[in-house]
């Protein structure tokens, strides 16, 4: 029996509707262009961009604050946030700040949820190139890609950093990894022609999938190790289910370029891209419905911290927010999962599924995401060191989300 041990994990638990849904602009304060947007729950977030903006809000978006950038100049391409408050910033640091004066890539970390950001000194090589995203998919690795086949990772959390470059005519624009050694870095060759390249090795070796576009590729979103998306230039949305063995083009109904793209399950995601497009699918895109993002800036990206709220950020300091009030997740498919003892006296739950597990996430009622585990073997949750209390587990299936209510 295998046993994975989940630290608390969360999404609030509704889904978007069946009605077409609108956004509110937020006021920033600000006039710079930002590039990224992430939360870590439904209140704190961050967006981050241009001249070294850094904003950060706690009361879910109703007021921001722009937070200290050591390399004031810098242009900050992709903020993530890990589990357990700490994030990575990842751009280019144009007066050399961070690194004794000499222009290089951009790295600045958080250990306490964004209130403070520092340099990060990678000791790496000179590199001038502008890192445009990151991903860490646990608090110990992560990735950051951008101009030039640069490629850089840690295995320790930021401590020491190497380099994994690729061809200087690849231009990365977005890296996705749904485990330590498994993930993916798209982009374009020569800002012409689209990229792909993924790897199972946790970077040593990456190899080239077929998009089946010349459409320059800005963002990837995997929802489980087999089911990703990818946004692009042109109205293109791309899908798998095979993990990038093929990619299935699907039809956007818009010719835009798409920037961004987050998914809270399966079926039910959004994109955004140029000139203020936003659109939402709940069906895992054989569908996409145009929403009304009250804007017609460009949109450049967005996260959903619940499949309730999503939260969009483009040029001239816009930042907007869409709150869905209808429609709600199957809370229970039958019988195909089942969730025992429950309540647990010693807050370990044994798993038994019909359904074959995708992926399965376990969450308290604050909504804060902490983490969650793409493994099909799946048996056992184990909540023994965490205080007792009520829980939520959301398991991605191959017939649908399933969400079960835990008490410890």
């Amino acid at each position: 029996m295998k046993t994975i041990t989940f630290y608390i994990a969360a999404l609030l638990l509704l889904s978007f509707g069946s009605h077409a849904q609108s956004w509110t602009v937020l006021t920033s304060g600000q006039t710079e262009q930002f590039n990224s947007v992430y939360f870590t729950g439904k209140d704190t977030g961050h967006v981050m961009g241009e001249q070294g903006a850094l904003m950060r809000t706690l009361d879910g978006g109703a007021t921001w604050n722009k937070q200290t950038n050591p390399a004031l100049s810098s242009m900050c391409g992709s903020v993530f946030m890990t589990s357990n408050g700490t994030g990575f910033v990842a751009g280019r640091d144009h007066a050399g700040t961070c690194q004794g004066g000499q222009q290089r890539i951009l790295l600045l970390k958080t250990t306490n949820a964004g209130a403070n950001w520092n340099c990060v000194n990678s000791g790496l090589a000179f590199n001038a190139n502008w890192l445009r995203g990151n991903h860490y998919p646990t608090a110990m690795a992560g990735w950051s890609v951008g101009d030039m086949g640069t490629i850089v990772t840690t295995a320790d959390g930021g401590t020491t950093w190497a380099y994994q470059n690729q061809s200087t005519s690849y231009m990365f624009r977005s890296v996705f990894f749904v485990s330590a050694t498994t993930g993916w870095a798209v982009g374009s060759v020569n800002n012409t022609n689209s990229l792909i390249l993924y790897t199972t090795n946790g970077g040593t070796t990456w190899t080239p999938q077929t998009a089946g576009t010349t459409q320059v590729l800005n963002a990837v979103y995997f929802v489980s190790a087999t089911t990703g998306y990818i946004a692009g230039n042109g109205g293109v949305i791309l899908k798998t289910t095979n993990a990038g063995t093929n990619w299935v083009a699907q039809t956007s109904g818009t010719t835009n370029n798409l920037n961004g793209i987050c998914f809270t399950s399966p079926t039910v995601g959004i994109v955004v891209g140029a000139t203020g497009k936003a659109m939402r699918t709940i069906d895992g895109g054989t569908n996409w419905v145009n929403m009304n993002s009250n804007t017609t800036n460009d949109l450049r990206s967005v996260h959903m911290p619940s499949s309730s709220t999503a939260y969009a950020c483009g040029i001239t300091g816009t930042i907007i927010k869409c709150v869905v009030t209808t429609g709600m997740e199957n809370y229970d498919l039958s019988s195909s999962l089942s969730i025992f003892p429950n309540p647990s006296a010693d807050g370990i739950f044994n798993i038994s599924s019909e359904a074959r597990i995708q992926r399965i996430e376990v969450c308290d009622l604050s909504g804060r995401v902490v983490m969650g585990a793409a493994d099909e073997n799946i048996s056992r949750i184990d909540l023994s060191g965490y205080a007792k209390g009520v829980y939520m587990a959301r398991a991605f299936t191959d017939r649908g989300v399933i969400v079960k209510k835990l008490i410890f």
